[in-house]
């Protein structure tokens, strides 16, 4: 049996908007007609899924003393800090160092 696109808006259109959006999470596993059904679902109710930072995006620790930022640094196999391998300063994650900053 085929679903159609019909099929899937039934089925989305009684879901509760946290399941939708729960599902929106999912959607590149989803058949196109069902991902469409869903995104039609979504824009009527005015649903906005989520946007998540791929982990590629996330920005890189900042090394203060030589001023670079370190995509490949050293990790301490006793406390887990990241150190820059070019000159073996302990990297500011960029989250912590404007949280400082606000203090």
């Amino acid at each position: 049996m085929t679903l159609e696109y019909s099929d899937y808006a039934r089925t989305y259109s009684a879901m509760a908007g946290e399941e939708l959006l729960n599902l929106s999470k999912e959607s590149a596993s989803l058949v196109d007609i069902a991902r469409n059904a869903l995104q039609s679902d979504m824009e009527r109710r005015g649903l906005k899924p989520e946007v998540f930072k791929p982990a590629e995006t996330v920005e890189a620790p900042f090394c203060s003393g030589c001023g670079r930022k370190m995509t490949d640094p050293l990790t301490c196999g006793s406390c887990s800090a990241l150190i820059c391998r070019v000159c073996g300063t302990p990297l500011d994650v960029l989250w912590e160092v404007e949280d400082d900053s606000e203090l």
